[in-house]
């Protein structure tokens, strides 16, 4: 076995070299910014020095080589040498100013060890290392992630959704993006892994017993459950993928949705459909099939009733650059599917406030490559959550997600939804002028 010493310069050398062919021997339209590719090695170098690292990868990305060839980032991924989490302190320790010209992106992976799961850190936060180093130990979990991007475990074999949620919601704060549980290929006999959506009190238990008798039902072969935006603009829903759509819909009617029954969020929203199917079954948890949408939504604050309402009368702002950076965004999002589509951008007068907005959308007609639509459902969004990006919600089968704020593009969320005709996803800017 090699010593410690030999080790961490193995790893070093290792990170030197991805740094020289990634970066210096590739050709580039617009180079990396000056003294980047020089920090981004001696950052290699000191973070392969510490003790408790196995091996660190590096590489320098342009964000978008057509429409923003002048912003970079810089990717470090970390692996430990074992079980032992302190190694995130020590490596957030040798991080000092990051990567000249850059925004830096890193990554620890930290093994397993007896009665702790494997966990995958942004070793910066203090507060996500210690929420992994809360949630590791809990027996429910086969895997943590708690990267600048993503809140996630893998639910462990032989557990439920009610079980793993027991373990995680008591460490959520009230703030933050959703924390999502996952089940894996090899816990469950689902084609498509389920996940659920969590937020410090949503679901409640009683909805985590329907969604886990939904799952045990013949025939599913999906589930996803988004908890409703915090302040109640949106509802929670539940979406259902199965061969058997009377037998989940018969349990969903008969299901308690007990905060709503309390009055202390609004109704879970349900989409039930078969496989590839363009039109589900919808209704509300606890309700019977027809049932008018509940009047649960926020209610009025002061001052809103009686007063004018609000008219943006323009005029329309031109906002070249945020039209190339959001038809650039989409057209990487499209690419992520392989399946070619063309990308539509306009500009929109905001609705509650002045300026302009600007919208990109497209129609990517999936079903000419692939049989399924899931596989590039989840390269779309896989993508949007590496950008910092998480669901906030679902209405009409249509999934909305938050964009991290203070982006240089102006983008604030983003939509995704299957249709007839393929998938339909787009973003928007915030209010600009």
């Amino acid at each position: 076995m090699a010593s410690p010493t030999l080790h961490r310069a193995i790893a070093a050398s290792v990170a030197t070299v991805v740094v020289a062919c990634g970066l210096t021997s590739c050709f580039f339209a617009e180079p990396p910014p000056e003294g980047s590719e020089e920090s981004l090695a001696e950052l290699a170098d000191r973070i392969a020095a510490v003790d408790g690292v196995a091996s660190v990868e590096t590489r320098l990305q342009q964000r978008d080589a057509k429409d923003d060839p002048f912003t970079w980032d810089a990717y470090v991924e970390v692996t430990a040498d074992g079980p032992d989490l302190a190694v995130a302190a020590l490596v957030d320790g040798v991080v000092g100013d990051g990567v000249t010209g850059t925004t830096l992106d890193i990554d620890l992976d930290v093994p397993g060890g007896p009665g702790l799961a494997p966990v995958t850190v942004d070793p910066t936060s203090e507060v996500q290392v210690g929420l992994a180093g809360d949630l590791r130990g809990e027996s429910t979990l086969a895997s943590v992630d708690t990267t600048r991007y993503a809140y996630s475990a893998v639910v462990a074999p032989g557990n439920s959704f009610a079980d793993a949620a027991a373990a995680v919601q008591p460490h959520l704060g009230t703030a933050g993006p959703t924390f999502s549980l996952h089940l894996g290929q090899a816990t469950t006999t689902t084609s498509v892994p389920s996940s659920v959506a969590l937020s410090p009190t949503s679901p409640a238990p009683t909805m985590l017993a329907t969604i886990d008798a939904v799952l045990a039902l013949d025939g599913v072969t999906g589930l996803a459950f988004t908890p409703g935006d915090v302040t109640a603009s949106s509802r929670p829903s539940l979406d259902v993928s199965t061969y058997e759509p009377d037998t989940v819909l018969a349990v969903l009617r008969g299901a308690a949705d007990e905060q709503a029954d309390a009055g202390v969020a609004r109704r879970t929203e349900f989409w039930v459909r078969k496989p590839r199917a363009t039109t589900p079954e919808t209704g509300w948890i606890g309700l019977p099939l027809g049932a008018p949408e509940p009047d649960d939504g926020p209610e009025p604050q002061p001052g809103d009733i009686g007063e004018s309402p609000f008219v943006n009368e323009g005029p329309l702002a031109e906002l070249p650059e945020q039209e190339a950076a959001v038809r650039a965004y989409v057209e990487a999002s499209v690419a992520a599917t392989g399946v070619p589509a063309e990308v539509e951008t306009r500009r929109e007068l905001c609705e509650t406030e002045y300026g302009t907005r600007v919208v990109g959308s497209v129609v990517v007609p999936v079903f000419t490559v692939h049989d399924d639509a899931q596989g590039p459902f989840d390269a779309v969004v896989d993508g949007w959550s590496a950008d910092g990006f998480h669901q906030a919600g679902r209405a009409m089968g249509r999934d909305y997600w938050s964009a991290p704020p203070g982006r240089p593009d102006g983008i604030e969320s983003a939509s995704i939804r299957g249709t007839a005709d393929g998938l339909s996803f787009g973003v928007q800017t915030g209010c600009l002028s």
